[in-house]
């Protein structure tokens, strides 16, 4: 089932070191959202460079997804680049660690992060929250 398909294109970024968890993500996102083009990073550092290859293009990012534990630069790191260059960008954090653990080893993480996403995310998780983030202005 895919969302409304009269939401207009949207850009993701999902970083994630793991490509089996990056492409997973971006499969799931696909189905429940045609109009959806993605930014792919493998680690923190590619994921800034990412984000600001993309501002500087002109182009804004929708939503981004990313892990808590990447090489170079962790998940927050990532996100709190992003909030403080596109602060209408939707940021959502997967990881395996639980929110209190999180927030433990980054006190900026209720800044940051606007949603966890615990690991493994579930087709439900990816639908319901994603689905969420999409309809966000």
């Amino acid at each position: 089932m895919s969302l409304d398909q009269t939401l207009p294109r949207k850009l993701v970024l999902v970083a994630d070191d793991d490509t089996t968890v990056r492409k997973t993500a971006m499969a799931y996102i696909s189905k429940f959202y045609d109009n959806v083009e993605f930014i792919e990073a493998r680690h923190g550092e590619d994921a800034i460079d990412r984000i600001n290859e993309t501002i500087k293009s002109g182009q804004s990012i929708d939503i981004a997804l990313c892990d808590f534990q990447m090489p170079y630069k962790n998940g927050i790191e990532v996100l709190a680049h992003l909030r403080e260059y596109s602060p209408k960008t939707y940021r959502l954090m997967m990881s395996a660690k639980d929110k209190k653990t999180i927030s433990a080893a980054a006190p900026n993480f209720s800044d940051v992060v606007q949603e966890l996403m615990q690991k493994p995310v579930s087709p439900d998780a990816y639908e319901r929250i994603i689905g969420r983030a999409l309809r966000k202005d």
